[in-house]
């Protein structure tokens, strides 16, 4: 690759709910590739990242879901 392209990498996770609910999450990174750089390593870096932020993701989202569940059998 030259200096200037791109790498776009993404990840999604579909997780049940129970009750015939499921909830995705995706996360995607785009990186700019610099004189210098090699792919590989650069692949992996931004993986790892990636794996951080759908981390981060689904524990958020898996907190809205149970607040949300919470309040659907609070009615």
């Amino acid at each position: 690759m030259r200096s200037g392209d791109t790498i776009k990498v993404a990840v999604g996770l579909t997780l049940n709910l129970g009750n015939y609910q499921s909830m995705r999450v995706d996360v995607g990174l785009e990186r700019k590739v610099e004189s210098g750089d090699h792919l590989e390593k650069l692949f992996a870096e931004t993986r790892d990242d990636l794996h951080k932020q759908l981390d981060n993701a689904v524990d958020e989202f898996i907190e809205h879901a149970e607040d949300t569940i919470r309040k659907q059998k609070g009615r």
